[in-house]
């Protein structure tokens, strides 16, 4: 499915998070606004937009998601973070004590599944 081939309602929520996920949701499930919420939650937490990416830029190498490192990449330069910085996300280690210690409680959570 083309997004050219939604209805106007699901052109609106389509265009709010245009993405494969999205377009796989709106044309298979009537579960798109939960999922939506539930993505849109994220920004309004505690985590300010850098760390934010930081977080799921780790996720994504620790995962080998290369779709959600697609999409977030370019969030993750507009939040702060460079190209050599990213490549040391996904290596687990920034060289500075603070990031680096929400890598290794990522790097937990991810791989052991427990903080």
């Amino acid at each position: 499915m083309q997004p050219e081939m939604l209805t106007k309602e699901q052109k609106k929520e389509y265009n709010r998070f245009p993405s494969n996920v999205m377009l796989g949701l709106l044309v298979t499930t009537c579960c798109t606004p939960g999922f939506f919420s539930l993505g849109a939650s994220f920004p309004a937490g505690k985590l300010s937009d850098k760390d934010r990416q930081l977080v799921i830029m780790r996720v994504a190498s620790l995962s080998r998601c290369a779709y959600e490192r697609m999409q977030h990449y370019p969030m993750a330069i507009k939040a702060g973070w460079d190209d050599g910085e990213i490549k040391l996300i996904e290596s687990g280690n920034l060289g500075v004590e603070r990031e680096d210690t929400i890598l290794r409680f990522v790097d937990e959570c991810v791989k052991q599944v427990k903080v």
